[in-house]
């Protein structure tokens, strides 16, 4: 189940220039954009 208490993380994507996604990235809420975990390649 998820809800506020249980979801703390959220995805997003880094693009190249031809505005493709080639990064996936693992946020933390409230810890620093710095701390993002690379999650795929």
């Amino acid at each position: 189940m998820f809800g506020p208490t249980t979801t703390k993380n959220l995805f997003y994507t880094k693009q190249d220039a031809a505005l493709r996604s080639y990064k996936i990235f693992r946020h933390t809420l409230g810890t620093p954009v710095s701390m993002d975990v690379l999650a795929f390649q």
